[in-house]
């Protein structure tokens, strides 16, 4: 609990420096209100709020073209679209994804049949990233937010694998949900839980983003970042980001 308050803090300490930076000659109370949205942001619910300090979202996923199942069954963003950050600290890696779903159902026992975002890591070293087959350093994490009613669900895959070999020690995970509809799921991955089955990421590293979407039952369609609905068992259509900024 302690070492989850801290890593928030200092979340909130890089925010503030950043936010800082953009606000000068504000009016104080201006600028109070501005810091106030910024922790709540940080500290409610313990989904964090990127957007409050002016950061652009990493990805977006919000176009029929990225939907890679249940075409016939995706009504548009409202009825579901992410956008997401990562961001690098000195201890792990943090994504924040907020999704807009009409209707939030989670009552399957399998997690990707639920509403979930599914995170997708290629860490592997750059002579061997983005090859088509999952082995160390590829990894799927799939979380079912629980927004404060139950606790999140996570389940670890490694292609057709053993799911053994994908797991990230010490996953953090936090959710709530949105005013609108929607819902926000916070992941920070320490980098000492990667050194295990995996490498350490580089600034630079392959990703995606799914989300899963089943308005009043199991999965009715998923919509991806950048790569396909194989996803899974082929990792060579992952996004590429870069952390460094």
């Amino acid at each position: 609990m302690l070492t989850e308050w801290a890593r928030q803090l200092r979340q909130l300490t890089h925010g503030l420096r950043r936010f800082f930076g953009e606000v000068r000659g504000m009016k104080w109370h201006v600028l109070l209100c501005a810091i106030v949205v910024l922790c709540a942001g940080v500290l409610v619910g313990g989904c964090a709020v990127p957007g409050a300090g002016g950061a652009e979202p990493t990805l977006t996923v919000s176009q029929e073209s990225q939907v890679v199942d249940g075409v016939d069954t995706w009504y548009g963003p409202v009825d579901c679209s992410a956008k997401a950050w990562l961001s690098r600290g000195a201890d792990g890696i943090t994504v924040t994804v907020e999704v807009t779903d009409d209707q939030l159902w989670t009552d399957s026992d399998v997690t990707y049949e639920c509403d979930s975002v599914e995170l997708y890591f290629d860490v592997r070293p750059a002579n061997t990233r983005g090859t088509g087959y999952y082995d160390r350093g590829v990894f799927q994490l799939i979380i079912v937010p629980g927004c404060g009613e139950q606790d999140d669900r996570m389940a670890f895959y490694h292609g057709e694998g053993d799911a053994a070999w994908a797991v990230v020690a010490g996953v953090t995970t936090t959710s709530r949900r949105m005013d609108s509809k929607g819902y926000c799921v916070e992941a920070f991955l320490p980098f000492e839980g990667f050194k295990e089955n995996h490498f350490v990421p580089e600034v630079q590293f392959n990703f995606d983003l799914g989300v899963n979407d089943g308005d009043a039952g199991p999965r009715e369609s998923q919509i991806i970042w950048h790569g396909t609905g194989e996803n899974w068992s082929d990792p060579s259509d992952f996004g590429s980001v870069d952390l460094g900024g």
